[in-house]
């Protein structure tokens, strides 16, 4: 039935409820909403601070841009005081060339930001087998300079070990102190874990969150089970038995996952600004477990040109008709699959399906 729904809107006109789903932005206007939330002040008008690396720097000691002004939250009271941001550090969990829809975003974010005269300065994740644990390496890729940090093999043995670790907290804590950035901009803490926020409050910085998935309530990421189906909230009870069955090394009781959910609640609840793509993800957050804390809607930015552009290169000299793209992880959640199946019910030809990792 979701199929033939499905398929039955691919040949209607698109609709959008405008007080349910904003528009897509392009990253310009991404970087605009952005501007507007760190309290109105055009980054564009600001030159980057070019800082040399000081290893040793404790990071009380990091220095600051005498030009401030304070960012403020809808209530308009001021949320912390900060100077017009010269600087971007990013906390997510790859860079280029790892493929994914948060990947693609936050690397077309970090161009737009480098155009607008900030230094931009990448923390993410890694998986290198021939590199030991919580070591990193250095690139500089489009102008950004990324670091990897390695996480461990070994598969996770219980539940607090998933958002809780001290190295990673200490790997935190020296890119702060070495690349001195004037926010923080996180999209993703699996594998930092919620100590990361920690560390950015500590520093003496602004922490802002942008929530792509339900990762802080749900280990999975996604608010879907081991037995593919749709979570509305976190009961503890039934979600011990989903991670057993995810992770068979763990067997969380009950009160273990509820503690999770009061570390991310604390954890989330310390930093400046929270935002997420769409109102209907900002319901399930806290409808879920979340219910006090406060989430700003920005749509997540597509870089549409440069997209463009590479579709036209591959499309040269293959048969012309319709082909759709999904850009992000093929996975039971993000109904792809049930994308591929209406496009068979509209008759449309030659579906194709690809995306970083095995198709499940």
């Amino acid at each position: 039935a979701l199929a033939s729904a499905m398929g039955a809107a691919i040949l209607e006109r698109p609709r959008r409820d405008p007080d349910r789903s904003p528009p897509p932005l392009t990253l310009t206007e991404h970087l605009k909403a952005i501007e507007s939330l760190y309290g109105g002040q055009s980054v564009r008008q600001v030159q980057p601070r070019r800082l040399p690396l000081v290893s040793s720097m404790p990071v009380g000691q990091v220095q600051r841009s005498p030009l401030a002004f304070t960012a403020r939250t809808r209530s308009d009271q001021p949320v912390w005081p900060v100077e017009t941001p010269r600087s971007s550090g990013l906390l997510c969990r790859g860079w280029a060339p790892d493929a994914g829809g948060v990947e693609s975003h936050t690397q077309g974010l970090a161009r737009a930001l480098l155009a607008a005269g900030l230094r931009v300065e990448v923390l993410c994740t890694d998986r290198d087998p021939t590199r030991p644990a919580y070591t990193w390496g250095e690139w500089v890729v489009g102008g950004v300079r990324v670091r990897r940090m390695n996480l461990p093999g070994a598969s996770p043995t219980n539940l607090e070990s998933l958002d809780s670790d001290a190295q990673a907290d200490a790997r935190v804590r020296e890119w702060l102190a070495q690349t001195q950035p004037d926010l923080v901009h996180i999209h993703h803490l699996s594998g930092f874990g919620f100590g990361a926020l920690a560390e950015i409050e500590r520093s003496g910085l602004g922490a802002i969150v942008s929530l792509h998935d339900y990762w802080t309530l749900c280990p999975r990421g996604q608010m879907f089970s081991a037995n593919s189906e749709s979570c509305t909230r976190v009961d503890p009870g039934v979600c011990s038995d989903c991670i057993a069955q995810t992770w068979p090394e763990m067997s969380p009781a009950p009160e273990e996952v509820s503690q999770r959910l009061e570390r991310a609640r604390q954890a989330l609840g310390s930093a400046r600004l929270l935002i997420v793509p769409s109102r209907a993800a900002a319901d399930v957050l806290q409808g879920a477990g979340f219910g006090g804390l406060e989430f700003t809607c920005v749509p997540n930015g597509i870089d549409g040109d440069e997209l463009a552009r590479e579709v036209t290169r591959l499309r040269a000299g293959r048969p012309t008709g319709q082909r759709l793209g999904v850009i992000g992880a093929v996975q039971p959640s993000t109904r792809v699959l049930a994308l591929a199946q209406a496009r068979s019910h509209a008759h449309a030809p030659g579906p194709v399906l690809a995306g970083p990792g095995p198709l499940p």
